[in-house]
């Protein structure tokens, strides 16, 4: 199964990369990926979240499985001084407002000027040029020859507009790369806050068509791009950006026409076709990934969790006489990692479910959990026999003890994978 490498740019492309994880993780998308985000804001809460869930799926599983579990990588892009623009780029001086004295007032507007460069570009895309990237080229070298490529950023922002090009463009010129370079851009699809700039609108146009022109101009041509903007059909959203910081229990578009959805779905498209006229460079008419489909599983994934979760079932099986007889698979599973581990089973057994719970719901409410990864749910929990049939898999060869780490540890290890078994694998046998 081919291995994806997703690159997404600023706010709008950590948006879209949650969405494309949730699908994921609920079995829609089957195909694995590899994704790096890169942004001068923090990381997202579920993201962050996910980077180390998923890197401890990962150590239980073993180096051979470990292909097919994503994986989550962080760059922030910054400048290597503090201040604002004016400071970074005059090394210090302080420019009057009504006179000219610096080259750099030619380039950027007094407003630009005093931006932070610790705080993000806000659709400025001309600041990215004080960023200090030297970790970001380092880091695309390292991305495997021949792999497939998937950009998604917007083309109106300050991050996503500054440095989606460059990063294209770095990509496009690696001799060795040969990589297959596929995109998904996002245009002016939410609705301007006058509370955040007067000249909203008119910046997302500006940026865009500049965007676009600079692409057309500079780039070679991409192998697949998606454009993804409010249009007759596709409405403008209101972007809750107290929700999308927060990101605890973010709800899935109600529509497969809300943005994040087309672009989530552009994503998968353009990665997984293979049957596209690659000679010529037009945009791609995304089709949308079903979304009721896609709800569907998702509700049945997180049922699963929910009733393993409430009936505590790695404790009682594990205390249960009968219990290869009544839970098939599981207790192998689990009895194989605490004999891997040289440890008393049942005490073990106990201890994964302490991990796991702490894992899915944290006691502290202030604490991220997984499940707040994932929309709220509230439905009626499906039996318990639906655990049953997840593709439990017993401890592989190449699973070292010095890889699950220390008893706390691994149990905290095998929790993890016990919850992305029962996320992403239901119905399999």
């Amino acid at each position: 199964m081919d291995i994806h490498q997703i690159i997404a740019i600023g706010g709008s492309g950590q948006m879209v990369a949650h969405l494309y994880a949730n699908l994921f993780l609920t079995g829609f998308i089957r195909e694995p990926f590899r994704l790096l985000v890169v942004d001068t804001d923090k990381l997202s809460p579920s993201l962050a979240g996910l980077q180390g869930f998923l890197a401890d799926v990962r150590a239980a599983a073993g180096p051979a499985a470990a292909n097919d579990i994503p994986e989550i990588e962080y760059l922030r892009a910054s400048s290597d001084m503090a201040g604002s623009v004016e400071e970074v780029l005059t090394g210090g001086q302080d420019i009057a407002i009504n006179e000219f004295e610096h080259s750099v007032q030619a380039f950027f507007a007094a407003e630009d000027r005093k931006q932070s460069v610790k705080e993000g570009l806000f659709a400025r895309p001309a600041l990215s040029a004080v960023l200090s990237l030297s970790e970001l080229w380092e880091r695309l070298r390292h991305i495997p020859e021949g792999a497939r490529i998937g950009v998604v950023s917007s083309s109106i922002g300050g991050t996503g507009g500054g440095l989606t090009l460059p990063v294209i463009a770095y990509l496009q010129n690696r001799r060795d790369g040969n990589y297959q370079i596929r995109a998904v851009f996002m245009g002016q699809y939410f609705k301007p806050d006058p509370g955040v700039k007067t000249d909203q609108l008119e910046t997302f146009k500006s940026n865009d068509a500049f965007f676009h022109e600079t692409r057309r101009r500079l780039l070679k041509p991409l192998q697949l791009y998606a454009t993804i903007k409010a249009d007759n059909d596709i409405p403008a959203i209101d972007r809750d950006k107290k929700a999308e910081s927060e990101m605890r229990h973010w709800p899935w578009p109600e529509s497969d026409k809300h943005p994040y959805w087309r672009a989530a779905s552009g994503l998968s498209e353009v990665l997984t076709d293979t049957t596209r006229d690659l000679r010529r460079e037009d945009a791609y008419d995304v089709k949308g990934l079903d979304r009721n489909l896609a709800f569907s599983k998702m509700q049945a994934s997180l049922g699963r969790v929910y009733s393993f979760f409430q009936h505590k079932a790695i404790r009682n099986m594990s205390r249960e006489v009968l219990a290869r007889q009544a839970w098939r698979e599981i207790p192998v599973f689990l009895a194989s990692y605490a004999d891997k581990l040289r440890q008393e089973r049942l005490s073990f057994a106990n201890l994964v479910q302490t991990c796991f719970d702490r894992l899915w719901a944290p006691p502290v409410d202030a604490d991220y959990g997984i499940k707040h990864i994932f929309p709220d749910w509230n439905l009626r929990m499906p039996p318990l026999s639906a655990s049953l049939r997840c593709g439990w898999k017993k401890c592989a060869n190449d699973v070292t003890e010095n890889a699950l780490g220390s008893p706390e540890d691994a149990a905290r290890r095998v929790a993890a994978l016990a919850l992305f078994t029962l996320l992403r694998t239901g119905g399999e046998r």
